[in-house]
């Protein structure tokens, strides 16, 4: 009889174990995407411009003739949204806040940082919480010498410049209602037209292409009515 050869069975590889990395945190993956670099800078220009969404989109980077679309689209956005709400609260910036500094600006003597001999005064410009109408302040300083040539003293010399009380009373009257109505440009009404009728041939209804662009320009209600 002839002997049975057996048979070699190869041996099974082992499974490749997978690389187990750190595990993301779960408010790492909750974690909501930052805004680009052009949102941020947009959500910067709508702060500081009072709310003009269409000069924001432009000072961001966005093509002039889109900026109405773009800017009332990002600020609807809800992260835009959220971003501009929280700065807010963080500077505690609010429209009576904003009254009272233009207020101060408008009311503003020179007297309230000076004190009796007519001399810069940064203690009583403090108390009387005058320091917000100083738009600048140099202080500069010299030597004063005898007539020998010997050192007497230093002299010390404050520029001071207040706020403009005029702008200030431009802004107020123009946030509080007190201006007449400028008179309409015919080249604004034309212009707020063509964009109504830009984006009307691109799909938007006449009711959501005006309020685009009174969104973007709240000056445009007035002209479209």
């Amino acid at each position: 009889m002839s002997a049975k050869k057996a048979k070699k069975t190869k041996p099974t590889r082992p499974a490749a174990k997978k690389a187990s990395g750190p595990k993301k945190s779960a408010a790492t993956r909750m974690s909501k995407p930052k805004l680009t670099a052009r949102r941020e800078r947009f959500v910067a220009e709508v702060i500081k411009n009072g709310g003009n969404a269409t000069q924001a989109a432009i000072a961001a980077g966005y093509a002039k003739s889109s900026a109405y679309q773009r800017g009332y689209e990002l600020v609807r956005n809800s992260e835009i949204q959220e971003r501009i709400q929280r700065a807010k609260q963080r500077t505690g910036i609010t429209p009576e806040v904003v009254t009272g500094v233009l207020a101060q600006q408008l009311l503003a003597e020179i007297s309230d940082v000076l004190d009796e001999e007519g001399r810069f005064d940064y203690k009583r410009a403090r108390k009387l919480r005058a320091t917000g109408q100083i738009q600048k302040l140099k202080i500069k300083s010299r030597d004063l010498f005898n007539s020998e040539g010997e050192p007497v003293g230093v002299e010390t010399i404050h520029e001071i410049e207040l706020y403009s009380s005029q702008s200030a009373a431009k802004i107020l009257t123009g946030t509080m209602g007190m201006l007449k109505q400028p008179a309409v440009n015919p080249e604004d009404v034309a212009r707020v037209k063509a964009e109504i009728d830009r984006l009307i041939a691109e799909g938007w209804s006449e009711e959501e292409a005006k309020e685009i662009v009174v969104e973007a320009e709240p000056r445009a209600a007035q002209w479209l009515q």
